[in-house]
Protein backbone atom coordinates (compact mmCIF):
# COMPACT_ATOMS: atom_id res chain seq x y z
CA UNK A 1 0.00 0.00 0.00
CA UNK A 2 1.52 3.34 -1.41
CA UNK A 3 1.67 6.60 0.99
CA UNK A 4 -0.52 8.29 -1.98
CA UNK A 5 -2.97 5.56 -1.20
CA UNK A 6 -3.16 6.08 2.40
CA UNK A 7 -3.63 9.71 2.38
CA UNK A 8 -6.54 9.87 -0.14
CA UNK A 9 -8.19 6.95 2.51
CA UNK A 10 -7.82 9.55 5.33
CA UNK A 11 -10.68 11.46 3.88
CA UNK A 12 -12.86 8.50 4.55
CA UNK A 13 -11.60 7.59 7.97
CA UNK A 14 -13.36 10.78 8.96
CA UNK A 15 -16.41 11.23 7.32
CA UNK A 16 -17.54 13.93 9.69
CA UNK A 17 -14.87 16.21 7.84
CA UNK A 18 -16.18 15.37 4.39
CA UNK A 19 -20.03 16.22 5.36
CA UNK A 20 -19.09 19.25 6.74
CA UNK A 21 -16.66 20.20 3.52
CA UNK A 22 -19.24 19.14 1.61
CA UNK A 23 -21.47 21.31 3.18
CA UNK A 24 -19.83 24.26 3.65
CA UNK A 25 -19.12 23.96 -0.40
CA UNK A 26 -22.97 23.81 -0.92
CA UNK A 27 -23.35 26.29 1.21
CA UNK A 28 -21.38 28.85 0.28
CA UNK A 29 -22.23 28.01 -3.84
CA UNK A 30 -25.37 28.83 -3.04
CA UNK A 31 -25.01 31.80 -1.34
CA UNK A 32 -22.94 33.57 -3.61
CA UNK A 33 -25.78 32.32 -6.74
CA UNK A 34 -29.18 32.86 -4.81
CA UNK A 35 -29.88 36.56 -4.37
CA UNK A 36 -32.80 35.48 -2.05
CA UNK A 37 -30.77 33.11 -0.01
CA UNK A 38 -28.34 36.06 0.20
CA UNK A 39 -31.48 38.43 2.05
CA UNK A 40 -32.61 35.66 4.35
CA UNK A 41 -28.84 34.85 5.87
CA UNK A 42 -28.20 38.82 5.64
CA UNK A 43 -31.57 39.98 7.72
CA UNK A 44 -30.50 36.92 10.13
CA UNK A 45 -26.96 37.95 10.56
CA UNK A 46 -28.62 41.37 11.42
CA UNK A 47 -31.30 39.96 13.78
CA UNK A 48 -28.87 38.11 15.86
CA UNK A 49 -26.01 41.13 16.03
CA UNK A 50 -28.52 44.09 16.48
CA UNK A 51 -31.52 42.62 17.43
CA UNK A 52 -35.38 44.33 16.82
CA UNK A 53 -36.47 47.62 17.67
CA UNK A 54 -39.47 47.07 20.22
CA UNK A 55 -42.04 49.45 21.83
CA UNK A 56 -39.46 51.35 23.98
CA UNK A 57 -37.08 51.85 20.57
CA UNK A 58 -40.20 53.42 19.07
CA UNK A 59 -41.47 55.49 21.76
CA UNK A 60 -38.40 56.92 21.79
CA UNK A 61 -38.21 57.76 18.02
CA UNK A 62 -41.75 59.62 18.05
CA UNK A 63 -40.12 61.31 21.28
CA UNK A 64 -37.26 62.80 19.81
CA UNK A 65 -39.81 63.50 16.40
CA UNK A 66 -41.77 65.60 19.41
CA UNK A 67 -38.60 67.40 20.49
CA UNK A 68 -37.73 67.96 17.17
CA UNK A 69 -40.87 69.70 16.00
CA UNK A 70 -41.07 71.30 19.55
CA UNK A 71 -38.15 73.55 18.75
CA UNK A 72 -38.45 74.17 15.02
CA UNK A 73 -41.18 75.26 13.22
CA UNK A 74 -41.56 73.68 9.40
CA UNK A 75 -43.76 75.85 6.76
CA UNK A 76 -44.40 73.03 5.04
CA UNK A 77 -45.43 69.27 5.48
CA UNK A 78 -43.82 66.21 4.19
CA UNK A 79 -44.65 65.19 0.74
CA UNK A 80 -44.32 61.73 1.47
CA UNK A 81 -46.79 61.39 4.54
CA UNK A 82 -49.04 64.76 4.09
CA UNK A 83 -50.55 65.85 7.61
CA UNK A 84 -47.01 65.44 9.44
CA UNK A 85 -43.79 67.59 9.77
CA UNK A 86 -41.09 66.64 6.97
CA UNK A 87 -39.00 64.79 10.01
CA UNK A 88 -38.65 60.74 9.76
CA UNK A 89 -37.23 58.10 11.40
CA UNK A 90 -36.08 54.38 12.14
CA UNK A 91 -36.10 53.29 15.56
CA UNK A 92 -32.54 51.76 16.95
CA UNK A 93 -32.02 48.63 18.30
CA UNK A 94 -29.76 46.83 20.66
CA UNK A 95 -28.36 43.18 20.27
CA UNK A 96 -24.93 42.25 20.47
CA UNK A 97 -23.91 45.69 19.13
CA UNK A 98 -26.04 48.69 19.15
CA UNK A 99 -28.01 49.97 16.12
CA UNK A 100 -28.83 53.98 16.69
CA UNK A 101 -31.92 55.52 16.27
CA UNK A 102 -31.88 57.37 12.68
CA UNK A 103 -33.45 60.90 12.11
CA UNK A 104 -33.91 62.59 9.01
CA UNK A 105 -35.06 66.38 8.76
CA UNK A 106 -36.15 68.24 5.35
CA UNK A 107 -35.78 71.62 4.66
CA UNK A 108 -34.39 73.24 7.91
CA UNK A 109 -30.92 74.35 5.44
CA UNK A 110 -29.77 77.00 7.59
CA UNK A 111 -26.90 75.97 10.44
CA UNK A 112 -28.04 77.49 13.28
CA UNK A 113 -31.61 75.68 12.94
CA UNK A 114 -29.47 72.45 12.45
CA UNK A 115 -27.61 73.45 15.45
CA UNK A 116 -30.61 74.54 17.55
CA UNK A 117 -32.43 70.91 16.81
CA UNK A 118 -29.06 69.30 17.66
CA UNK A 119 -28.82 70.60 21.04
CA UNK A 120 -32.08 69.66 21.65
CA UNK A 121 -31.67 66.39 21.25
CA UNK A 122 -28.63 66.37 22.70
CA UNK A 123 -30.51 67.74 25.56
CA UNK A 124 -33.70 65.36 25.44
CA UNK A 125 -30.52 61.91 25.12
CA UNK A 126 -28.75 63.40 27.78
CA UNK A 127 -31.74 64.51 30.30
CA UNK A 128 -33.44 60.54 29.69
CA UNK A 129 -30.06 58.36 29.42
CA UNK A 130 -31.37 57.46 25.62
CA UNK A 131 -28.72 55.43 23.25
CA UNK A 132 -26.81 57.41 20.58
CA UNK A 133 -29.29 59.34 17.62
CA UNK A 134 -27.97 59.39 14.14
CA UNK A 135 -29.75 62.81 12.61
CA UNK A 136 -29.30 63.66 9.24
CA UNK A 137 -30.36 67.37 7.51
CA UNK A 138 -31.80 66.68 4.09
CA UNK A 139 -32.22 69.58 1.73
CA UNK A 140 -35.96 68.54 0.25
CA UNK A 141 -37.57 65.80 0.06
CA UNK A 142 -38.01 64.66 -3.47
CA UNK A 143 -40.82 62.04 -3.92
CA UNK A 144 -41.95 61.10 -7.14
CA UNK A 145 -45.45 59.86 -7.75
CA UNK A 146 -46.12 57.57 -10.68
CA UNK A 147 -49.57 56.97 -10.58
CA UNK A 148 -50.39 55.83 -7.39
CA UNK A 149 -47.58 54.55 -6.25
CA UNK A 150 -44.75 56.57 -4.96
CA UNK A 151 -40.62 56.74 -4.34
CA UNK A 152 -37.78 58.58 -3.22
CA UNK A 153 -35.47 59.95 -5.73
CA UNK A 154 -31.95 61.02 -5.16
CA UNK A 155 -31.64 63.92 -2.41
CA UNK A 156 -28.93 65.96 -1.26
CA UNK A 157 -28.07 65.47 2.61
CA UNK A 158 -26.84 68.63 3.86
CA UNK A 159 -25.31 67.46 6.78
CA UNK A 160 -25.40 64.26 9.61
CA UNK A 161 -24.13 64.10 13.19
CA UNK A 162 -24.46 61.43 15.52
CA UNK A 163 -25.91 62.88 19.10
CA UNK A 164 -24.96 61.15 22.03
CA UNK A 165 -25.05 61.95 25.99
CA UNK A 166 -21.96 63.66 26.13
CA UNK A 167 -20.94 64.53 22.64
CA UNK A 168 -21.85 65.66 19.15
CA UNK A 169 -20.22 64.14 16.05
CA UNK A 170 -19.84 65.31 12.60
CA UNK A 171 -20.43 62.32 10.94
CA UNK A 172 -20.75 63.68 6.94
CA UNK A 173 -21.58 67.14 4.76
CA UNK A 174 -22.91 67.20 1.62
CA UNK A 175 -23.85 64.22 -0.12
CA UNK A 176 -26.43 63.30 -2.65
CA UNK A 177 -27.91 60.00 -1.25
CA UNK A 178 -29.55 57.84 -4.21
CA UNK A 179 -32.52 54.81 -3.49
CA UNK A 180 -32.30 51.82 -5.01
CA UNK A 181 -35.40 51.53 -7.55
CA UNK A 182 -37.49 48.42 -6.70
Amino acid sequence: MSARTVHRSRWFKRPWLLAFVATLLIATTALVLSDSLRFVVYSLVAVVLYGNSDESDRRQLELIIQTITGVHHFAHNSVSDPGRPPVSGTPGSKGVLIQPTRIQIYEVQDRSGQDQIIQAVQSLVGDHKLRPVNVSFIQHENWIVHGNVGERGAELQLRRVQVSQDRIREEGGEKTITYPVP
